[in-house]
């Protein structure tokens, strides 16, 4: 809430409050000079706040039965310690900090589920310091408007934050993390072996983004289900075409989605090496697409 360009700053009695279960908090200012008491809260929202690592530990440790904690465009802290078990999601949407020598790092041991969105820069993730967690999702970026691109630091930074996810059962990436994956393939890296089931890929299926997908699946032996979601923009219609691909039981029976007025035929290959080649054929209004994994 803004009152005459300034931010709202929230009154001290509603820091006590035990009737509380939902509470959205966006261009406030915290300042609790007492215990915080939101003993009923479940779901808690930050959004452009300026926020101090003392307030935050207030913040959580007044909230026993927090189960959601979302951080949209947030700056201030370097360390978010989380320790509650009854904390299991966390969302971070559109990290950003103008010293880039600052660092937020995470330490969350119960968090399950973990979503970096939009632009996330200088997050640090540590496998021990995630050892519960079980879905990941990376549809993040580095790619701030107006700052000249930097992709040994981009693909540097994706190589730390893989290592910090690379115990999690499932896991979505979006466009960023491939086209990264691939630039890294190419210089011969290889990510790290994974005993993920589930995958999802947020792609354009550009060729140059085919390294990135077959390296990742090379690195996942044990996925059971693989989820491509395809966008491109139809210069023609001005629209965007929006396809789901569903790839279920890859080391058994196979399977795949099918779309009205469209078609996917999926082929499957082993090498001799026991990897799987894959090959989708889809056809979809009037035009066929056809790549290999």
């Amino acid at each position: 809430m803004w009152i005459n360009d300034q931010k709202y700053e929230f009154p001290q009695f509603a820091y006590r409050n035990t009737s509380l279960r939902n509470l959205v908090l966006w261009h406030c200012q915290l300042n609790p000079l007492g215990s915080v008491h939101w003993s009923s809260l479940v779901s808690l929202s930050f959004g452009f706040n300026d926020l101090t690592e003392g307030v935050m530990e207030k913040v959580l440790s007044g909230c026993p039965n927090l189960g959601c904690l979302e951080l949209n465009q947030v700056w201030g802290i370097q360390s978010l310690k989380i320790s509650s078990v009854k904390l299991r999601e966390l969302t971070i949407r559109d990290y950003y900090d103008e010293n880039h020598d600052i660092w937020l790092e995470i330490s969350a041991p119960h968090i399950q589920k973990l979503e970096l969105l939009g632009l996330c820069t200088e997050i640090r993730i540590v496998q021990r310091n995630v050892a519960s967690l079980v879905t990941a999702i990376l549809c993040l970026n580095l790619d701030s408007e107006g700052e000249e691109r930097n992709l040994e630091k981009e693909c540097s930074y994706l190589k730390e934050l893989f290592h910090g996810v690379a115990h999690v059962e499932n896991l979505e990436l979006g466009t960023w993390c491939i086209e990264c994956l691939s630039i890294l393939e190419l210089k011969g890296w290889q990510s790290p072996p994974s005993s993920r089931k589930f995958l999802k890929l947020s792609t354009t299926l550009n060729p140059l983004e085919f390294p990135g997908i077959c390296s990742f699946l090379q690195s996942s032996p044990d996925l059971e289900t693989l989820v491509i979601d395809w966008q491109e923009y139809n210069h023609k219609l001005r629209f965007i075409d929006k396809i789901r691909i569903v790839i279920v039981s890859i080391r058994g029976v196979i399977s795949s989605s099918s779309f009205p007025g469209n078609s996917v035929f999926l082929e499957s290959t082993f090498k001799k090496d026991c990897s799987i080649c894959f090959v989708i054929s889809i056809h979809i209004a009037d035009a066929d697409y056809v790549f290999t994994l």
